[in-house]
């Protein structure tokens, strides 16, 4: 056993314990699901990674990149939104930004992600 595993394993649980701790303490309206959401999918990433390097049998692998795949896929949306509630938290919201705009990634990962499937 190398020691990456353990950066791994680390990786995965850091997540998932943030994610619990912005879900039993919200931040404001603004950045509460979205950053919610990027801290799980954060964490499906590294779960992934960590079954796709060391799953026992093919099967495990292939459910592992699932995981993996939709945590990445879904990542950058929950990133793009979260950044876009972040300044509407500050009081400095983007101009141009409209909600379309804001959720046009979103709909873009849901339909790589189904093509993917």
């Amino acid at each position: 056993m190398s020691w990456w595993i353990l950066l791994n394993v680390q990786t995965a649980v850091f997540f998932a314990a943030l994610a619990v701790f912005v879900y039993l303490r919200r931040p404001p309206l603004p950045l509460w699901p979205s950053l919610f959401y990027a801290l799980v999918c954060m964490m499906l990433w590294s779960v992934g990674e960590l079954g796709t390097v060391y799953a026992p049998t093919v099967a495990w692998k292939q459910a592992a990149l699932v995981v993996l795949y939709s945590g990445s896929i879904f990542l950058s949306p929950a990133c793009w939104i979260t950044a876009f509630r972040f300044a509407e938290a500050h009081d400095k919201p983007f101009r141009w930004a409209r909600p379309a705009l804001i959720r046009a990634s979103l709909w873009i990962a849901i339909v790589l992600w189904l093509a993917a499937g």
